[in-house]
């Protein structure tokens, strides 16, 4: 990438021999990912208070609600090692990961794979969904209504055959105050 008159290699390098501008860490687990997985191109990390709160719990994600249940058989768990991600970690996470979509950094947050930005973006707001919905739902008293099997299986062969329009839409809906569509991004 062109910062100023520096260029900066993938690797966080700069010729000039100044600070890099990236996160080194988040590029060596990001680089690892891209290597290990060639299906994914669009790595998406969330850290947001419902992400924090659900990774710190035991059980972590529910797939009790109609939003978690698009998720169900896509996510596994990493035991989170710290912030440096070096090449261990990286390659503990590349692991656990396998071939699903979602990644619960225990005590840190979720990492999202996808084979682009759209589908990357689309499994990250169902995620979002299903932790704001797992966190409310555990603030009110008595106990939650599960979904009968039928109905998860439902949601999550739902979520198999979005069409990526509508994947579309929603994204440019959620981007919609900062005049970015989609498509501006996949340029």
């Amino acid at each position: 990438r062109q910062d100023g008159n520096a260029l900066e290699s993938l690797h966080g390098e700069r010729p000039d021999g100044a600070t890099p501008s990236v996160d080194l860490a988040g590029l060596r687990l990001h680089l690892a990912l891209y290597a290990a997985r060639p299906d994914v191109h669009c790595v998406l990390r969330i850290h947001t208070p419902a992400a924090l709160a659900v990774a710190c719990q035991g059980e972590g994600l529910r797939i009790d609600n109609a939003w978690g249940a698009q998720l169900a058989g896509r996510i596994a768990s990493h035991d989170f090692g710290g912030l440096d991600f070096e090449e261990t970690e990286c390659a503990d996470v590349v692991k656990d990961l396998g071939s699903r979509e979602v990644l619960i950094l225990r005590s840190y947050g979720f990492l999202v794979v996808g084979s682009g930005l759209e589908s990357a973006w689309h499994t990250l707001s169902v995620l979002e969904h299903s932790l704001e919905t797992q966190v409310a739902t555990e603030s009110m008293s008595g106990a939650n209504e599960p979904l009968t099997p039928t109905m998860a299986r439902r949601c999550a062969e739902t979520f198999l055959t979005l069409d990526p329009r509508v994947v579309e839409m929603g994204f440019d809906r959620a981007l919609g105050g900062a005049a970015i569509r989609l498509a501006d991004v996949l340029v």
